[in-house]
């Protein structure tokens, strides 16, 4: 056993606080939490079209409300501004909607935490509403409820329903919330809608006239280029860092280092991660170094978030490809070979594999939404022309070790 002499056990004894040690020490963030994904900025550089658009679409609701109801489709890749754009319009209009005296309730739900039909409407009353009972109620008694609640207490909603592709295979909730007022002709309108999802290939599993209405009204945001990220992280940066702790040539360089991925979470974590090395450092600016550092922490592929945010079938046939590349140990792989390794993963986790047509829209998703894989078009295949796939820029065994850790505790 090591003893402390007189000396060390003295200066311990005057360190009983650390934390408070560390908080008196100088930072460069004047409040890091600016940068987190769920800050949302009173500015959006670069959304304001879209803002403009889902003002003019729903106007109505404050020009006229019950009178109309209204459904708007968000689409785009990981980290283009989606929640951030529906976020920051809800707040808008909440304001336009208290100037004005008026009933209107704006709520936000992510579908992916609240996986179930019942769990989401509840929340959606809940937001609002507290006083219902604590017991178990069936969707079809919530939607009686919500519905009850709304025309009892006049009261218009405006609901958000992010990631909504987690559960709309499964469910028939936006159906029924859609449809929640159209018993009567004319009747008041109590509910509008904003959707958010990845892409619009959900909609082949909706009705016709549903998938019909939100195509009418459908925002595509594209990924951000270099110049837009640097806006981004500039107007950002402004909100975290003291003045003199960032110059724009560290700006540029994280979003040039970002540029490829178009993935404004990234840049920003990237621009984080960076500032607490400084940090840590005791450095009074952050350097071309401490990004260069912060990189190698965070490569934006192996992300706990961009992961999670496939499907559990994505997880599955990405795994496929990784294991595929690491076995044959070549730069690409026909698609017909991770097909067939596709099914031993299903297998392996007890999941009924899906057909070449399904398999063919998420390798597209994989590349297209996520850009975590690249495909192009092989003629040297002896059956003709054949598809083959890459992962340039992802360590493949690091990239196994996450996937099969989030199959296992999905």
């Amino acid at each position: 056993m090591i003893r402390m002499n007189d000396k060390s056990a003295s200066e311990y004894s005057k360190r009983t606080n650390i934390f408070e040690e560390e908080l008196e020490k100088p930072t460069i963030f004047k409040d890091e939490a600016k940068l987190s994904i769920d800050y949302i900025p009173r500015i959006l550089p670069h959304r304001e079209e879209e803002l403009v658009k889902l003002s003019n679409e729903f106007r109505v609701i404050i020009e006229h409300p019950f009178k109309a109801s209204r459904k708007v489709l968000i689409t785009g890749p990981v980290g283009t501004g989606k929640t951030a754009i529906a976020k920051s319009f809800g707040e808008m209009l909440k304001d336009s909607a208290n100037k004005r005296n008026l009933n209107i309730h704006y709520h936000h739900i992510n579908c992916r935490r609240n996986r179930t039909y019942s769990l989401i409407l509840k929340s959606i009353i809940l937001s609002f509403y507290s006083a219902i009972p604590s017991r178990g109620y069936s969707p079809e008694e919530l939607l009686e409820i919500l519905k009850d609640i709304l025309i009892k207490e006049k009261r218009y909603l405006i609901v958000t329903l992010d990631e909504l592709d987690y559960i709309v295979e499964k469910s028939p909730i936006l159906y029924d919330l859609t449809r929640l007022m159209d018993e009567n002709y004319n009747a008041y309108q109590y509910i509008s809608f904003i959707i958010i999802t990845k892409n619009a290939t959900f909609l082949y599993n909706l009705d016709d006239s549903t998938s019909s209405t939100l195509q009418k009204t459908h925002l595509k945001l594209k990924k951000y280029n270099s110049q837009q990220l640097y806006d981004i992280l500039n107007e950002r940066s402004k909100e975290a860092f003291y003045e003199n702790s960032i110059s724009e040539d560290i700006l540029e360089q994280i979003a040039d280092s970002s540029a490829q991925y178009g993935d404004a979470r990234y840049a920003l974590e990237l621009l984080r991660i960076a500032g607490g090395i400084a940090n840590r450092n005791r450095d009074l600016k952050i350097s071309p170094e401490h990004v260069r550092i912060a990189k190698a922490e965070i490569h934006p592929l192996i992300k706990q978030e961009i992961l999670r945010d496939l499907t559990y079938n994505q997880k599955l046939l990405l795994l496929a490809i990784v294991r595929k590349l690491r076995h044959e140990e070549t730069v690409y792989v026909e698609i017909s070979d991770v097909e067939n390794q596709y099914k031993l993963v299903a297998e392996e986790f007890d999941y009924e594999a899906t057909a070449h047509t399904t398999n063919w829209n998420n390798i597209k998703d994989l590349e297209e939404t996520f850009a975590i894989i690249n495909t192009k078009v092989s003629g040297n295949n002896k059956r003709g022309r054949s598809t083959i796939i890459s992962i340039n820029d992802a360590p493949l065994e690091l990239l196994e070790e996450k996937l099969v850790e989030l199959l296992n505790s999905a």
